[in-house]
């Protein structure tokens, strides 16, 4: 009798795990561990060649052999990818070569977050600099379509570690648009300390058009020009190029 109850518990158990694994994909997960390669799993959670782009680097580095240790430069906000074709052998070895993820093109427009209606910020500005050259316009839109005078000042300004404000540039400008301003800035971030995480930007009015509605962007321009390297290997956004 014993041994009987014991077997009709095993039998439940067992059957309760059976479904308990059906319903959690156990058997499918297992059957991908067992017959997929590692990279092909990591290629398959990370993506190919979007966001970490993990799939393709491990592609080129079988397929050209990689092993002097590129720069890996990525314009998402990703976690370091080093790690997919680092050779620890050859860590102060010296690459001719870059791997761009998620490539922007030439130059690319970013939107600037708005604090207030006169406020707005560039956030984790340091990002940027590794990967643009220069803030070459400043984009101003109004989702009025009406013709508007304005008369502004524009400063541009940072806070050092010790909280000071540090104003970086002033412009003052006025005319009138409808729905869009672009104005030149040619701001060099090579010549900014940005190593803290804000670049703001202020406007004031003078006279003319109210201060609403504006959301503001600015067009960096690329450090890394496709023309000045040779492509040796490209999918969609990702590319192993070497110095000319």
């Amino acid at each position: 009798m014993i041994n009987l109850k014991k077997k009709s518990q095993t039998l439940i158990l067992l059957v309760l795990v059976i479904i308990l694994s059906i319903n959690t994909n156990f058997f499918k997960k297992l059957y991908e561990v067992i017959s997929w390669k590692f990279d092909l799993r990591m290629a398959k959670k990370y993506s190919y060649c979007r966001g970490e782009s993990v799939g393709w680097l491990f592609d080129i580095k079988n397929k050209y052999q990689i092993n002097d240790n590129p720069k890996i430069i990525n314009y998402d906000h990703e976690p370091d990818l080093n790690w997919t074709i680092i050779n620890t052998k050859k860590l102060k070895q010296k690459s001719n070569k870059l791997i761009l993820l998620n490539y922007p093109g030439s130059e690319f427009t970013q939107s600037l977050y708005k604090i207030d209606n006169n406020l707005f910020v560039l956030r984790d500005a340091h990002f940027f600099v590794d990967k643009y050259n220069k803030i070459k316009n400043i984009e101003i839109l109004h989702k009025s379509n009406v013709d508007k005078k304005f008369n502004w000042t524009i400063n541009i300004y940072n806070f050092d570690k010790f909280n000071n404000m540090n104003n970086i540039k002033t412009l003052n400008v006025k005319g009138s648009f409808d729905t869009r301003l672009k104005i030149n800035l040619d701001m060099n971030l090579n010549d900014l300390d940005l190593s803290q995480t804000k670049l703001y930007f202020e406007i004031h009015k003078n006279n003319g058009s109210e201060l609403e509605d504006l959301q503001l962007n600015i067009e960096l321009k690329n450090k890394y020009i496709l023309e000045n390297f040779q492509i040796i290997d490209n999918t969609d956004v990702c590319y192993y190029v070497e110095r000319i």
